[in-house]
């Protein structure tokens, strides 16, 4: 709050305390300039004539100070101003009556013109008490916008702090724009065995997955090579031979499994929710499996499978720059060579492979209907 409108709210609060106390005084500024008009008219009248009479003057230079201070103090000041006029008028005497004057005459001529005076300063002071009582009320409302702007302003100052503050901290999250987005980097560019950590945040924030795993392909099946959530309690197998039908399903499909589809059901073996294939960057050969068992239930994500997709393309790329060790196998390309992964697959082989997992399609199909 400004000084000023300090200033104006206490002498506003004064004038209230005050409002009975000096209502029938006028105020010392007032008075002063009284007694100084007064006097001035005093010392000229006396200068003129000699003597300070002003019942004979005319114009009638006391209504100077009635006007003068009705007009910009007020109706009390005014008064007080005809109480002194009339006081220096009859100050040398009452004017007495003449012989041939009757009493309502005699009141006339020396009352009319103090009623005048009284009639002036009670109506000039009248219009100048309203217009100060407005002004005084404008001047308030405007020292309560001042206080309020003031206490706006040192609210949004403290919003803006605390979200700044509150910002910064969010930014330090694991669910954070930021915090996903350098994730997301780090599965990317880090060997497979490293990307625990960044990739559990990713599968947190982008599919609410609690309990997920990443396979890689070799000459013996899938094997894993991480888990997050996974408990002694749970049977989660770690390897699928090239038997299994989860195993065959990511060779030959390439297909997204996801348990709440008929014809996925069987295939999943109750090992998770979705699986997906993790397909080489270079020739769009399966190198791996992300598979995800449980999903977190408190939140609803509109996006989760095309965001599972997204990181299976993210992981796979992993895949692709880690160690030497790690093969895939291409169903279009029997002998592929990329990068550092090399895996040979016989026609034979594959055929039987083939075979076999469209045979046990069949026979789920059949056990379905």
């Amino acid at each position: 709050m400004s000084a000023s409108c300090g200033v104006n709210i206490s002498s506003i609060s004064k004038n209230k305390d005050n409002k009975y106390q000096n209502q029938f005084l006028p105020s010392k500024i007032a008075i002063i300039e009284i007694i100084v008009i007064l006097g001035s008219f005093c010392g000229i009248q006396y200068f003129i004539t000699g003597s300070i009479n002003f019942m004979d003057v005319s114009p009638h230079p006391l209504w100077i100070p009635i006007l003068l201070l009705s007009v910009q103090y007020g109706t009390l000041e005014g008064l007080y101003a005809v109480m002194a006029v009339v006081t220096l008028m009859w100050l040398p005497g009452i004017p007495e009556q003449a012989p041939a004057e009757d009493f309502n005459t005699y009141l006339l001529r020396i009352g009319a013109e103090p009623v005048m005076w009284g009639l002036t300063a009670t109506i000039l002071g009248f219009f100048r008490d309203r217009h100060k009582g407005e002004l005084d009320a404008l001047q308030h409302e405007l020292c309560e916008a001042q206080e309020q702007r003031d206490t706006i302003s040192a609210t949004c100052e403290k919003l803006r702090r605390s979200n700044r503050t509150l910002q910064r901290h969010i930014a330090k999250q694991p669910g954070s724009f930021s915090a996903v987005y350098e994730a997301i980097h780090k599965v990317r560019s880090t060997n497979v065995k490293d990307i625990a950590e960044p990739l559990t945040t990713c599968m947190d924030t982008l599919a609410g997955a609690e309990k997920f795993s990443v396979f890689v392909m070799n000459e013996r099946g899938l094997q894993v090579v991480l888990e997050k959530g996974w408990e002694p309690t749970d049977k989660w197998r770690s390897h699928f031979h090239k038997e299994d039908l989860l195993y065959q399903a990511m060779l030959i499909e390439k297909k997204i499994l996801v348990n709440n589809h008929l014809s996925d059901t069987p295939l999943l073996q109750a090992q998770g929710i979705t699986a997906l294939p993790l397909l080489s960057p270079a020739n769009n050969g399966v190198i791996g499996m992300l598979k995800v068992e449980e999903i977190s239930q408190k939140e609803f994500i509109p996006e989760r499978g095309r965001n599972l997709k997204f990181l299976a393309e993210q992981v796979a790329q992993s895949i692709a720059y880690s160690s030497e060790g790690i093969d895939y196998v291409s169903s279009e390309d029997v002998e592929t060579h990329t990068n550092r992964f090399k895996f040979s697959w016989s026609e034979d082989n594959l055929d039987r492979i083939l075979e076999s997992y469209h045979q046990k399609k069949e026979k789920l199909a059949e056990e379905i209907l």
